[in-house]
This record gives structure tokens, C-alpha cells and sequence, in this order.
């Protein structure tokens, strides 16, 4: 009983802590994998994870093995090949975290979840999250923009980084308004709450300035927009998501001192600065790290470069003139989908697509099933979908708080989805 407590108030607090403070997410990452080794060596019987479960588990384990392997060939391959500088210069510490979903997705399938963690969860950190983009803007920024005098619009930027911090909140938004009918169960004046929690989401998106999670806007509504089709009256209900979303997309773009507004006007001009065969400049240089992530995969298709080899290859074409020294500041070509193919060849786009793909083994026959597992299926498709989107233009599980993030986020909505799917089972039974 301790156990289920424990776990039950660590996940519900989860949304909140990884987006507002800072290293929370690793923290309490670490404390899932403890609580689900411990649980694991008291175990009384071995766990009932059914066939779309195991092909989760083996998505997230293959991703390490295959990244370990690939680093051990690039290691062995090098002239100056030294077993020490190997060991002392671990490259695939985030790599190594995509292990965590086995003992944390056993941990919460033996401690069990219900819906409030997940739903109430999110609409708080959403909520939360919209509140402190307010206050980082129009308090924090100003005072620090007034005594430094900056240049840069300000972004609020949570626990780690405006791009995570606007990702993260979106995706918490949507998540919570896949629970409307959930809070509409419990009493028709708490429907307002995945509402609010939605617009809290999107606020501090706008806040961050973050680019791609505004461009997921319309993609996560469309999720939403198939889960309305099982609702009773569902063209009303559409009609009006559509509209709010618009309204209020309108409203926070043009909110006063909102970094968005600046930073995609400047990216379309640096954009088409690029298009034009000039530099990119700042705010569009994404487009030349594309173009030489793609040159680097083409150029080793099948092995990869390994995890440092993009960084190596583009500082060395800036030292010697052949691309913007702009583009050579950075390690990695802001897309995880390249970063990936890059390092790992071909390999490295497939085990990638693998841990988006197989949780909808799933979530697709919960969703096609009414009931409250559906809902919670949606919620994953929130999850997954904002995920796909944000890997376009950041490198997101090269960062920690997104790694764990989405590893938590996927185990409790697999959890809960397995456990309604036992109940609908033992009632036809």
C-alpha cells in the first residue's frame, strides 16, 4: 500500500516538477527505475505484460543496444583507439535512460494507477505552466531586461529551456482536454478544467516562442478532432474546438512583448535569405544544419558517423570556409531524425520511428473501443504525435527532461490503458 501511495504521488506531481523545476524530471526518473527495481526483486510472480507491451519494452531496449553497438564500432575504429578515453567519455548517457521504461512501466503495472493521477496531473502542470509563462515575461524578464538591457526578446523558459518548456506545456494542454469527458463524469462545472488547462498549455507555448510546438497546434487539435467523433453531438463539438483554438491562437500571438510573434517573422526572413543562396542567419539556421545532416547521412548511410562525427565534420567545414561559422557552433543538426541517421546510419531513423510506432500497438484497440480506455488511448496519441512534431526541429531526447518525460508520460497512459482493458475483459467474462 505504501508503494501504490508513493508511486500515485510522484506521477500525479511529475507534469508539474519536470516543467517548473529544474532537475526534477532526472530526480524523479531515478526514483521511478529505484522504486521499480526494488519492486521487481519483492515480486511474488512474474509480470502479466501481454504481446503489445513486450513489443514497447523490447522498442526502448532495442534503441539502447543498437546505439551501444554502433558506439562500440566507432570506438574500435578509431586510429588512436584507447579503452580508458572510451570509458572516462561515456557517450550514451541518454541513450542509456531508454532502459528506464522497463523497470517504470513494471513499477506502475504492479502498483496499478487511476485516471485522477493522469488527468488531474496534467491539468495542473498545464495550468501552472501557462501561470509562470505570465510571470517570467511580465515580471522576471522585464526586471532582467531593464538592468541588462538586452536585445533578445525574453522567452520563458521553465525548469530547463523556452523550446522544452513551450513543447512540454502544449503537449500537457492537449493531454488534459482528452480527459473533457472524464472531468464532465465527476460534474458538468469541472469540464472547464481540461479547457483552462488547454489554454494554459498553449499560453506558455506562445510565451516560450517556441516555433514547432506552435506549428503542432492544428495537428494536436486534429487528434482531438477524431476523439470528438466518438462523443454524442460531435460537428457542435468540433465547431467549437476549432474556433476556440483559433480565437485564442490569435489572442496569445498577439499578446504584448510575446516572443513568438518576432521570432517567426525573423525565421521567414532568414528562410527565405537561405532560399535565395544567402546565409540563414539566426533565426532560420536550422535550414543549413538540415542540409548538412542530410550530407553527412548520404555520405554514410549505413554506419553512421557516430554520435560526435556530425559535430566533428561541421566544425572542421566552418574552420575551412565551407559553411557559415554559425552552423559549425553548434553539435548537432536540430533535427532528431537526422541527429539519429547521422550517427547511426539508417539504423538510427528506424529505432527512432520504433519507440514512436509501437506504443500504437497499444493504444489503436483502446481507441476503437468506447469506454474510458479510449479516452486515455487519445491521450497517448497527444503524447506521441506532439513528440513526432517537436523532433523535427530540436534534437529532443538529447535532452533529459524530454527523455523522461516522455518515458513517464507513456508508461502511466500504457498503464491505465492496460488496466481497462483487464476490466472490460473480466465484465464480458
Amino acid at each position: 500500500m505504501a508503494l501504490k501511495i508513493i508511486t500515485y504521488l510522484i506521477v500525479f506531481l511529475f507534469p508539474v516538477l519536470a516543467n517548473l523545476v529544474e532537475h526534477a524530471g532526472s530526480t524523479v526518473l531515478t526514483s521511478l527505475v529505484i522504486l521499480g527495481v526494488l519492486a521487481w526483486m519483492t515480486r511474488a510472480a512474474r509480470p502479466a505484460f501481454g504481446k503489445p507491451e513486450k513489443i514497447v519494452l523490447w522498442s526502448f531496449a532495442v534503441y539502447f543496444l543498437v546505439t551501444l553497438c554502433f558506439y562500440i564500432g566507432h570506438s574500435f575504429s578509431k586510429e588512436n583507439f584507447s579503452l580508458f578515453q572510451e570509458l572516462s567519455h561515456w557517450e550514451l548517457r541518454h541513450e542509456v535512460r531508454m532502459l528506464s521504461m522497463l523497470p517504470i512501466l513494471y513499477l506502475l503495472h504492479r502498483t496499478g494507477l487511476k485516471r485522477w493521477v493522469l488527468w488531474y496531473g496534467a491539468a495542473l502542470a498545464a495550468l501552472l505552466s501557462g501561470a509562470y509563462g505570465i510571470f517570467d515575461i511580465y515580471v522576471l524578464s522585464k526586471e532582467m531586461f531593464t538592468m541588462a538591457k538586452l536585445s533578445e526578446v525574453p522567452r520563458a523558459a521553465g525548469s530547463y529551456h523556452p523550446i522544452a518548456f513551450g513543447d512540454l506545456s502544449l503537449v500537457l494542454g492537449f493531454i488534459s482536454l482528452s480527459g473533457i469527458r472524464y472531468f464532465r463524469e465527476k460534474h458538468k462545472i469541472l469540464t472547464c478544467i481540461p479547457v483552462i488547462a488547454l489554454l494554459g498549455g498553449m499560453l506558455a507555448c506562445f510565451l516560450s516562442g517556441t516555433r514547432i510546438a506552435f506549428i503542432a497546434i492544428p495537428f494536436l487539435a486534429l487528434v482531438f478532432f477524431f476523439q470528438l467523433g466518438a462523443f454524442k453531438h460531435p460537428w457542435i463539438f468540433r465547431s467549437l474546438m476549432v474556433s476556440a483554438v483559433l480565437v485564442f491562437s490569435v489572442i496569445f500571438y498577439h499578446l504584448p512583448k510575446s516572443p513568438l510573434e518576432h521570432r517567426l517573422n525573423a525565421g521567414i526572413a532568414d528562410a527565405k535569405s537561405f532560399f535565395e543562396g544567402k546565409d540563414a542567419g539566426r533565426y532560420a539556421v536550422h535550414l543549413g544544419m538540415w542540409a548538412e545532416g542530410w550530407k553527412v547521412f548520404s555520405d554514410h548511410p549505413i554506419a553512421g558517423v557516430g554520435s560526435k562525427g556530425y559535430k566533428q565534420i561541421v566544425r572542421q567545414k566552418a574552420a575551412d570556409g565551407q559553411i557559415p561559422s554559425e552552423i559549425g557552433k553548434l553539435s548537432t543538426p536540430h533535427n532528431m531524425y537526422l541527429a539519429n541517421m547521422a550517427a547511426f546510419g539508417i539504423s538510427g531513423l528506424i529505432i527512432l520511428l520504433g519507440i514512436f510506432i509501437s506504443p500504437l500497438v497499444v493504444f489503436f484497440p483502446a481507441a476503437r473501443k468506447s469506454g474510458p480506455g479510449q479516452d486515455i488511448a487519445y491521450a497517448g496519441f497527444m503524447l506521441i504525435t506532439g513528440f513526432m512534431l517537436f523532433g523535427l526541429t530540436e534534437c529532443i531526447f538529447l535532452r533529459n527532461i524530454n527523455i523522461s518525460f516522455y518515458i513517464i508520460m507513456l508508461a502511466a497512459i500504457m498503464t491505465l490503458v492496460k488496466e481497462f482493458e483487464i476490466q472490460n475483459t473480466r465484465g464480458h467474462s
